[in-house]
């Protein structure tokens, strides 16, 4: 019945809000039991649709881009931007130091300017205030003082240890639009840049900086999220691992988690639903993805992509209620999965 509930929410979501779509997956890695869904205009998608994932940016891309360089960077100050007490102040709109259509190399001196000139907090440092800016610094030393690409390096580490999957940037100066444009679900009409987002990324200060980021930028499918939730209950499970893989894993697993988020009641998540090991992280467009390496004993992953900030961004208490239901429902279906023994 889970299944089906799950189905229907989002066949009327999708139905409800024209342009939204929304997708979802849940399973076990072993034995491999996956259940999942895709919904557009009402019914059922095989389009595969593509999604602005914003924020999994974090977990999905920064995290193996600054283990594989962990050397040229102050461990304590990784550990304090990645669980988000660096002292920085939540968010500002850098992008409005200059106009949208302003000369890109323009707009990222300016906005570089002003990122580097943001003060920490003393009162806050220590404490967790979730926050960007500590992301978009490690951005800046990456590429002005190591000179390194974010994209290239992203590209090529998951071609290495994620081959499953085809998360990519759009950097603008590049590309300009996502080569799969048709299949990408539209983020927002906005004001700013005087046109509906789609094939460019929704964070307006990652589009300020030519798209690519470590706190945003990333576009996927529920395929190619899929293939990094089972990558990282992988990990949880070996042995020995080379350097990088056991960087990304001691970041899941230390307390806190370094970049990864934990559940709590009365979160998004409906924390009560998943084991105090669950970790994740949620994205402003929609996103989320959530591993549990001891659900019912079993290993187990939810994901939910949706492209909720089209048309507009006026609903986040909707949002909110629709990520508990899926965690609450999709739980209870694996969990009587398990129990009754109704696994392949």
């Amino acid at each position: 019945m889970s299944l089906k509930e799950l189905k229907s929410l989002c066949d009327r979501q999708s139905q409800h809000h024209h342009g939204r779509a929304l997708s979802f997956v849940y399973g076990l890695t072993k034995p491999k039991q996956i259940f999942s869904y895709e919904s557009f205009a009402g019914q059922e998608t095989f389009q595969k649709p593509i999604y602005d994932l914003a924020s999994l940016t974090k977990v999905l891309a920064t995290p193996m881009i600054l283990a594989r360089f962990e050397k040229r960077f102050d461990a304590k100050e990784i550990l304090a931007i990645g669980t988000h007490r660096s002292g920085f102040p939540a968010w500002r709109p850098f992008y409005l130091m200059t106009e949208h259509h302003s000369q890109l190399s323009v707009r990222r001196h300016n906005i570089k300017s002003a990122i580097l000139s943001t003060h920490r907090s003393k009162e806050q440092s220590g404490s967790r205030l979730y926050s960007d800016i500590g992301f978009l610094r490690l951005q800046i030393e990456l590429e002005d003082v190591h000179h390194l690409s974010i994209e290239e390096t992203f590209t090529r580490l998951q071609r290495q240890y994620v081959p499953q999957a085809n998360c990519q940037y759009v950097c603008l100066s590049n590309r300009g639009y996502h080569p799969h444009i048709h299949r990408v679900m539209p983020t927002e009409h906005c004001q700013w840049r005087a046109r509906t987002i789609q094939g460019q990324v929704h964070d307006a200060n990652c589009f300020s900086l030519d798209g690519v980021g470590l706190h945003a930028g990333l576009f996927g499918t529920i395929d190619d999220v899929t293939a990094y939730a089972q990558f990282w209950l992988s990990l949880l499970q070996q042995g020995t691992l080379r350097p990088i893989l056991t960087q990304l894993r001691d970041n899941m697993t230390s307390q806190p988690p370094v970049f990864w988020d934990q559940t709590t009641r009365g979160g998004s998540t409906e924390g009560a639903e998943l084991s105090q090991e669950a970790r994740g992280h949620l994205g402003y467009t929609g996103t989320s993805v959530w591993i549990d390496p001891n659900f019912e004993g079993h290993q187990a992953f939810f994901i939910l992509l949706t492209n909720w900030t089209y048309p507009n961004d006026d609903d986040r208490a909707e949002l909110k209620k629709i990520r508990q239901k899926f965690h609450a429902l999709a739980a209870q279906h694996l969990r009587k999965c398990i129990r009754t023994g109704i696994l392949n």
